[in-house]
């Protein structure tokens, strides 16, 4: 098909003269967006962490859904087997959180109450809910009696049941103060379980959630006529697992036919012919996708878009996995071009239709340390395309270029794109990329599709694995099919290291102690004679809490994995299906992180310069008047 130039798209700041989006229906559905990134005050929320008071834009809202749906379900569970209680948080959240379809919408489900609304996690952390909600940064977005309602009932059920509150009570005592103090190291950001999902989407849209379900239905079945031979510690574990799938499979297909279900609601009394066609196909399409595989482009969209909803962000809360949108939808496109049920524009319009849903649904409500950052912002959604086929060649395709049109026709921020670089890309792809970039939104991104292979190498995938690393996150990267992080982020923590070398100019005389792990005392700063020791004792410490680091990394995934199984994403994962474990575990024996995310290292760097040059090359200043300096702002 003939593909549109960006060329005087990218010219104009509003690339249609009906405003953005490729259809008035786009346009339309943009401007009713919910942007719900919070906005940064003037006030300071906290000194120590720079953080200012936020709020946010119009008529956003908390969303209560969540939240009290998730605390009933674990209420009416108590004492159930763990992963049977989550099973049931899915079962009532694809059966009772509010669903709703907008006026032209073409791609339905949204994992928030409303499209107002902001989703929050008491199963992962409340400690810092009541004092959001009161003084803090999100008083403004509630109601007082929603206020009350999670002051009064809903944190205080969660305050020693949620993820944080059980991994800060397994920490070592004398050692929980330091990692919970959000000083030079900041450890506790596994709070939130997240998952980056690696779906292997074409075998999903191969076999559809029903298959899956048959094939945990069927290991049930065997599993019980060996249990006379199997240890009951085994037996149990996989019975619970392949039960709590079978469960979140059928609650996420129902969740679909309940969409399904309003949209022929709609359609029974729509006046406007079109609509209401559009409707009733609409619900067909509910009706059959994800239970079975799709048939069409709009089908397969609103397959992956369900599960998305269900298992990424009903059951979890995570980032985008780096699926190839190009080469999962290719099939589907391809089928419908050829047997003219849809045109190239039909096609644009329905991933700008996907796209916004995407835009839209937002990050949580998160930790405070995350207020004026994530909250309600973007998911860091990102999605890759182009890059080579399993044999070498060129895999960029027409909806490359129609994923890059859309993005510059809305000007949407998601889902970022990430662009697998190699030699042999079109040149008319890499045009209309570099076009794309000229509309100041940041996409794409660029990755040396290579340099992910070798990724994969070296951390001991298999060669033909390592051809399926794929570019999630920010820049966190995964294998499709694989399970990559799913008990918390990628990182023990995150280091700031501008703190680490205060430590060392006023204190590395004193003995630092975190339980039994101890960094004696060093030379005072004043009496080094280089930048070359300064370095050495910065490097002291980082070592020292990256070993506190290891520690509690190492007990919280332990928590999790007890405490925080994922039934619903343990179904979509072909070998934890087949084997009957949770998904947790499985990452667990291929975890080759944790790392350190870290701040600042290049202020170090240019300090150490600066300290090496005017104080011990020039002698400029001395040691303590570089001290008073900086103790004096």
């Amino acid at each position: 098909p003939k593909r549109a130039s960006m060329e005087e798209r990218v010219k104009r700041a509003v690339p249609f003269e009906w405003g953005f989006g490729s259809t008035p229906r786009t346009k339309k559905l943009r401007d009713a967006l919910y942007w719900k990134a919070s906005v940064a005050t003037n006030e300071i929320e906290n000194a120590v962490l720079g953080l200012p008071r936020v709020t946010f834009r119009r008529g956003v809202r908390i969303d209560m859904d969540r939240a009290r749906i998730v605390t009933a379900a674990f209420r009416e569970t108590t004492g159930q087997p763990i992963v049977l209680q989550y099973a049931r948080m899915v079962e009532k959240l694809c059966d009772e959180m509010p669903i709703f379809i907008k006026d032209g919408e073409l791609i339905v489900g949204d994992p928030n109450g409303g499209a107002e609304k902001i989703r929050w996690y008491p199963e992962t952390n409340v400690s810092w809910m009541p004092e959001a909600v009161t003084t803090g940064g999100f008083s403004e977005i509630v109601t007082d009696e929603e206020r009350r309602e999670i002051v009064e009932d809903i944190c205080p059920y969660w305050q020693e049941r949620s993820m944080v509150g059980l991994i800060t009570s397994s920490l070592p005592e004398e050692m929980a103060p330091t990692i919970m103090s959000h000083g030079a190291f900041i450890t506790n950001t596994w709070e939130a379980g997240l998952l980056a999902p690696s779906y292997d989407w074409e075998d999903l849209f191969r076999e559809g959630l029903a298959a899956r379900i048959a094939s945990a239905e069927a290991s049930l079945k065997e599993l019980d006529e060996k249990v006379s031979e199997m240890d009951p510690t085994e037996y149990l574990e996989k019975r619970y697992n392949w039960q709590a799938m079978v469960r979140c499979g059928k609650a996420i297909i129902r969740y679909g036919e309940r969409l399904s279900a309003l949209a022929k609601q709609q359609a029974a009394v729509e006046k406007d012919e079109e609509r209401k066609k559009e409707l009733e196909e609409m619900a067909e399409g509910l009706q059959r996708v994800p239970a079975n595989p799709p048939r069409t482009l709009q089908e397969c969209l609103q397959f992956y878009w369900t599960v998305e909803v269900a298992a990424h962000y009903f059951a979890r809360w995570g980032y985008g996995s780096g699926a190839r949108f190009d080469q999962i939808w290719w099939p589907y496109y391809e089928a419908d071009m050829k047997a003219d049920r849809i045109a190239r524009e039909d096609a644009v319009e329905l991933i700008e239709c996907l796209f916004m849903k995407i835009q839209e649904i937002g990050c949580p409500l998160q930790w405070p340390p995350q207020f004026a950052g994530t909250s309600g912002s973007n998911t860091l959604y990102t999605a890759d395309i182009c890059g080579t086929t399993p044999d070498g060649k060129d895999a960029s395709n027409d909806l490359s270029c129609i994923i890059m049109e859309t993005l510059a026709n809305l000007r949407l921020t998601q889902p970022p794109i990430a662009l697998r670089y190699h030699p042999d890309i079109a040149a008319e792809v890499m045009e209309m990329a570099i076009n794309l970039g000229r509309t100041g939104l940041g996409h794409p991104s660029y990755f040396n599709e290579d340099l992910l292979e070798e990724w994969g190498l070296q951390r001991g995938y298999s060669p033909e694995d390592a051809k399926n690393v794929q570019a999630c996150g920010c820049v966190a990267n995964n294998v499709m099919g694989k399970a990559q992080t799913v008990t918390g982020l990628v990182n023990v923590g995150v280091m700031n290291s501008a703190m680490v070398l205060e430590d060392i100019l006023y204190r590395n005389d004193q003995e630092t102690r975190s339980g039994h792990i101890v960094l004696p005392a060093g030379k005072k700063a004043t009496e080094m004679q280089s930048a070359q020791e300064l370095m050495e004792a910065y490097l002291e410490r980082v070592k020292h809490l990256a070993k506190i680091g290891q520690v509690s990394w190492n007990i919280a995934q332990q928590v999790l994995m007890d405490h925080k199984p994922d039934p619903a994403n343990s179904l979509l994962n072909d070998e934890t299906l087949e084997r009957g474990i949770d998904l947790l575990r499985l990452n667990k024996e291929g975890d080759t992180w944790p790392s350190v995310i870290i701040f600042g290292a290049l202020n170090v760097v240019d300090s150490l310069a600066a300290i090496q040059k005017l104080v011990f090359d020039e002698k400029k200043y001395t040691r303590e008047e570089l001290l008073t300096a900086l103790r004096a702002n």
